[in-house]
C-alpha cells in the first residue's frame, strides 16, 4: 500500500513539474528539438589541460553542443571555462540547463 500511494505521488509530482514550463523555455526545447521529458543530464568541469572532456570557452557554446549532440548520451560532461563555482560537478537535468541557457 504504501509503495502504490509513493508512486501515485511520484506521478503527480511529475505532473506538476512539467506544467512548470514557462512559454520561453518550451520555444528553447522546440528551437533545439529537445522534449520536456528528456532524460539526460550534464555535469560542467572547470577547463584545464587535465580536462579529460569536451571543452568550452563559454557555457553558451556547451549548452549548445549538449542540444545538439548527434550521439545522445544519459550523462554528459564538458570542461568550460571561466565556470561559477556554483556549477563545478553539479549534475543538472534538462530543465535547470534550459534555464541556464536562457540567463547566458
Amino acid at each position: 500500500m504504501r509503495v502504490f500511494v509513493f508512486v501515485i505521488l511520484l506521478l503527480c509530482n511529475q505532473a506538476k513539474a512539467q506544467d512548470s514550463w514557462t512559454e520561453e523555455e518550451k520555444r528553447v526545447l522546440d528551437r533545439f528539438g529537445l522534449r520536456q521529458d528528456d532524460p539526460r543530464g550534464v555535469i560542467f568541469w572547470p577547463s584545464g589541460d587535465d580536462c579529460a572532456f569536451e571543452s568550452h570557452n563559454d557555457m553558451r557554446s556547451a549548452l549548445e553542443s549538449f542540444f545538439t549532440a548527434s550521439m545522445k548520451k544519459d550523462l554528459t560532461e564538458y570542461c568550460v571555462s571561466q565556470l561559477p563555482e556554483k556549477m563545478v560537478g553539479m549534475p543538472m537535468d534538462i530543465h535547470r540547463v534550459v534555464l541556464i541557457y536562457l540567463t547566458e
